[in-house]
C-alpha cells in the first residue's frame, strides 16, 4: 500500500511540472458587499466545468481555479515551485516570478475534500492546506502563503533496513530494524539533503494551516511524507525555556497530531489526526510516547497537553 501511494503521489508530481499553467495575481481581497452577495456553492458558469471525478453526482460544486502567492519568512516572492489541488483527482500549478500561482481545475468537485499542497521540500517546508471558502467558482488566499527554509543539515535516515536512532533539533526518532523507509519523490531527486532528518520547530502562528488547534509544539519534519513500514518511536527535548513557561508540565500527558496527507488516509490532506499519546518526563524535560506507540509518516507533527 505505502508502494503504490507513493507511485501515485510521485507520478501526479512529475505530471504536473510537465504542464505549464498562466500565472495570474489574485486580488488583494474582496470587499464585504461582493463577499456576502456570492454564493460559496455556485457560480454563473458552472456549465463550463467537467466532472471527471464523478462529484457532480455528489453535490460537488464547479471550481474553476485555486489562487495564492508563496513567500519566504521575509515576505519575499518565491518563484519555480509546484504545487497541486488533490483528493479525487489532482491539478497542478507553478509559482512564478512575483510567487503568484494558479491552479487551473474547472471541474466539479467536492471542495471540502480537497487541499493545497506546496511541493518545496527539501529545501523548504512543505505542507498541505484546506481550500478557502469559493466565490464565483474561485477558491483565493488572499494572505500571502508562508514557506519556510528547512533545515539544512541533519543525520541521515537510511533506507536499508537496519535499526536506526536520529537525533536533531531536539527530537529523537528511533526506528526498528526491519522497518521500509519510502521517501517522497521530490526528497529523492536530492537524496544528500533530502534523506537527512531535519525537524523545525515553528511558532503555530508561522503557518496556516492548524484552524483552531493550538498546540503547545510544532514540528515541520524532513524528510516530508518519508512513508516508515513499521512504527517508529519519536522523543522531544523541552527547553529551560519550554519549562520556565511551563509549556507543558512535568508528568502531564499528552497526544500527538499528525497531518493526514494523501499516502494513509482518506482525504482531506490538510486534516490532523491524533497519530499517538506520549506524556512529559517526571523533570519536564522530556516528552516520549507511550508504550507500543509510534509514527508512520513523518510530517507535521503537533504535541497538545491531553484533556481529561
Amino acid at each position: 500500500m505505502h508502494k503504490q501511494a507513493l507511485t501515485w503521489l510521485s507520478l501526479t508530481w512529475m505530471l504536473g511540472t510537465a504542464c505549464t499553467k498562466t500565472t495570474v495575481v489574485p486580488p488583494d481581497g474582496l470587499p464585504d458587499a461582493l463577499a456576502q452577495a456570492m454564493d460559496a456553492q455556485t457560480s454563473a458558469d458552472q456549465g463550463v466545468c467537467g466532472n471527471i471525478t464523478g462529484d457532480r453526482e455528489r453535490g460537488g460544486v464547479c471550481l474553476h481555479g485555486v489562487e495564492g502567492q508563496l513567500v519566504d519568512e521575509q515576505g519575499v516572492p518565491i518563484a519555480d515551485t509546484t504545487v497541486t489541488v488533490c483528493a479525487g483527482g489532482c491539478f497542478f500549478g507553478h509559482s512564478g516570478p512575483d510567487g503568484r500561482f494558479t491552479v487551473a481545475v474547472e471541474q466539479y468537485l467536492q471542495v471540502k475534500l480537497y487541499s493545497l499542497l506546496i511541493h518545496a521540500q527539501p529545501r523548504r517546508t512543505a505542507y498541505y492546506l484546506a481550500l478557502p471558502p469559493l466565490y464565483a467558482g474561485h477558491a483565493t488566499f488572499v494572505v500571502p502563503l508562508p514557506v519556510p527554509a528547512m533545515p539544512q543539515d541533519g543525520p541521515t535516515l537510511k533506507d536499508d533496513k537496519s535499526a536506526q536512532t536520529l537525533i536533531a533539533g531536539g527530537v529523537t526518532l528511533t526506528v526498528d530494524a526491519g522497518t521500509d523507509v519510502f521517501f517522497s519523490f521530490e526528497d529523492e531527486l536530492l537524496p544528500t539533503l533530502g534523506h537527512k532528518l531535519r525537524p523545525l520547530r515553528l511558532s503555530p502562528s508561522q503557518v496556516p494551516f492548524l484552524g483552531d488547534v493550538k498546540p503547545a509544539l510544532l514540528y515541520g519534519f524532513g524528510p516530508f511524507e518519508a512513508l516508515l513500514g513499521k512504527p517508529a518511536r519519536l522523543a522531544f527535548d523541552l527547553s529551560a525555556d519550554d519549562i520556565h513557561a511551563g509549556l507543558l508540565p512535568a508528568g502531564s500527558s499528552v497526544e500527538v497530531l499528525g497531518q493526514r496527507g494523501l499516502s494513509r488516509g482518506p482525504p482531506p490532506g490538510a486534516a490532523l489526526d491524533r497519530v499517538a499519546l506520549g506524556h512529559v518526563s517526571a523533570d519536564g524535560k522530556r516528552i516520549d510516547l507511550d508504550a507500543g506507540a509510534g509514527i508512520t509518516t513523518l510530517t507535521w507533527i503537533a504535541v497538545r497537553k491531553l484533556e481529561n
